[in-house]
């Protein structure tokens, strides 16, 4: 008999769709964090319809197999970038930038950060996050408007962020400031698949594997006084027995990067720019993944891409009309949530264009609070060229 916590989860990314990479390879296993796991193989069988005298059936077969199953986490820095970045069918994660100095400068009415060092901001892009460190008073996350020059007559170019989603503080350079431009993901059209293998500890050279496992969908749940929780839901091509571990004799182990909250480390939610309060947000992510098939040959052959769908909910106590309002004139709006954890890791999940789908502020019993609920679709900004992106930054 086996123990659920005593089984253990690792991945590799294919080169191959439904093929394991080689142990040959220069790809390496990890280890995951998990809640639970449901991966299987799916069979549908079919009974012959031939017609006996004797009432019996002729024969039973299989015609398709495919594997599938959902992975529940709670969310800690880090430990599953690979995934968030596959389920957006993203390309992978961008490079950072940064930018430090005692000539760094913040002006209140602008909405600007200043550098007097030419092209100091060169390697900065609008519509990225940045993160502010050891400033006197403003240290935290902006979403950059644009990057433009500081003409002061000597020709300085890419030397001013024009930034919102906070507030500036007029602050003179003095301080030695660091400027950090996170890595990014967003949505795209990349296909990534992996063979995930699990192991049951607890008894000897037990382990089951998938292959071909692609991300179809992705949630994720933040909520006051409760820990920040997901799921992926994944589906593949089949699930095969072994007693040795499929690809590798070791893998890489987990982090131990602590696990987020809805109280300690959501830093804002931002509803078209302004802070929101708020008790709690959802978000759902569909690819509309299907599977492609084969005549003479069992089980999923590949996998097509369909749009991606992206919508969710937030409640809040009510206490002004200002986004019910928008439900009503069916104005778009843009949410964005930022999170922090205790070790200064922080991702930042960004949305430039939503439209709320339902909105209502009722109330539903007496001895209670007025709540405001709220459902959204996220669709394409037309000026940024994306549904969603997600933004991360180490301590």
């Amino acid at each position: 008999m086996s123990d659920s916590n005593r089984v253990s989860l690792r991945y590799v990314e294919e080169a191959t769709y439904g093929a394991v990479p080689s142990a040959s390879g220069t790809a390496a296993m990890q280890d995951l964090r998990f809640l639970s796991e449901g991966f299987k193989q799916t069979t549908a069988m079919e009974e012959s319809a031939e017609i006996r005298s004797d009432r019996q059936i002729a024969d039973v077969k299989r015609t398709d197999i495919n594997a599938e199953g959902p992975l529940a986490f709670e969310l800690s820095y880090d430990s599953f970038d690979d995934f968030l970045a596959a389920a957006l069918l993203s390309a992978g994660w961008s490079s950072t930038a940064s930018a430090d100095g005692t000539d760094l400068s913040f002006d209140n009415a602008s909405a600007e950060i200043r550098s007097t060092t030419d092209d100091d901001f060169a390697s900065f892009s609008a519509n990225q996050w940045i993160e502010v460190k050891d400033s006197t008073s403003n240290d935290g996350y902006y979403k950059i408007s644009s990057v433009t020059d500081l003409n002061l007559g000597g020709g300085e170019e890419n030397n001013v962020l024009v930034v919102t989603h906070g507030t500036i503080t007029d602050e003179a350079a003095g301080e030695d400031i660091t400027i950090t431009m996170g890595a990014q993901i967003v949505n795209g059209t990349t296909s990534t698949s992996y063979t995930i293998e699990k192991e049951f500890k607890d008894l000897t050279q037990e382990f089951a594997y998938y292959t071909g496992m692609m991300i179809d969908t992705m949630n994720l749940n933040f909520a006051a006084a409760e820990l920040i929780t997901g799921d992926f839901g994944f589906i593949g091509v089949k699930e095969t027995s072994n007693t040795v571990t499929q690809t590798y004799s070791t893998a890489s182990a987990v982090n131990s990067n602590p696990i987020m909250s809805g109280v300690d480390d959501v830093s804002y939610m931002y509803e078209a720019a302004a802070s929101k309060a708020t008790n709690s947000v959802s978000l759902s992510l569909g690819n509309n993944l299907r599977r492609r098939t084969n005549l003479a040959t069992l089980g999923t052959v590949s996998i097509g891409k369909g749009s991606i769908s992206l919508s969710g909910s937030m409640e809040a106590y009510f206490a002004s009309k200002t986004l019910l309002d928008k439900y009503l004139a069916e104005t778009a709006t843009q949410l964005s949530l930022v999170l922090q954890d205790s070790d200064g890791n922080g991702y930042i999940i960004d949305m430039p264009q939503v439209r709320i789908s339902d909105g209502s502020r009722v109330a539903d019993g007496k001895d209670g609070d007025v709540i405001e609920k709220i459902n959204w679709t996220a669709y394409r900004d037309s000026s940024e060229d994306i549904t969603i992106r997600i933004a991360k930054f180490a301590a």
